[in-house]
């Protein structure tokens, strides 16, 4: 007599998925309803976001997940895929190239002000332009061996063996 996990023929029958806890993305993308390129497409609309500073953490993928009809943890594995491919695509002229703005206009509008921490804030905005520009002042370095001491240099020695008595 077959036990319940076999059918008639003797095999055993596949168990199914347990269901996903709430909290937990889904395993599989939804593409199967939305039809194919949908993940491909909401993950470039992410990567857009993120590339004209739009998105905001915490903010963003909720908004996204209630107007996509998906979870929130979903969104959060495609907000990781498109950040993934942002970093890859960045450049350190890429970068500063989007920073730089927004620390003049910071600059300006703490430079205007009178208040001691307005100012000082300015100054420390001085010296990050100054140092992404390669302006900034030359910076001392020093290296020593260990314990602070001098760095040990040993010249490669050359070893010329006894010629043979034959």
């Amino acid at each position: 007599m077959p036990t319940p996990d076999e059918s008639e023929s003797g095999a055993h029958a596949a168990a199914p998925d347990p269901p996903s806890p709430p909290d937990q993305p889904p395993t599989s993308p939804p593409e199967e309803a939305d039809g194919p390129g949908v993940t491909e497409r909401r993950v470039a609309h992410i990567v857009g976001l993120m590339s004209r500073f739009e998105f905001r953490r915490g903010h963003t993928a909720q908004q996204l997940a209630d107007e996509w009809g998906l979870s929130l943890g979903y969104v959060h594995n495609l907000t990781a895929e498109a950040s993934k491919r942002v970093r890859a695509a960045a450049t350190a002229d890429d970068v500063a190239a989007q920073i730089i703005p927004g620390l003049c206009r910071a600059f300006d509008t703490a430079a205007a002000s009178t208040d001691p921490k307005a100012l000082a804030a300015a100054a420390s905005i001085a010296k990050v332009l100054a140092s992404i520009a390669g302006i900034d002042a030359p910076k001392r370095h020093e290296h020593s061996g260990p314990e602070g001491g001098p760095v040990q240099v040993i010249a490669p020695g050359i070893y010329v063996p006894p010629e043979a008595d034959e």
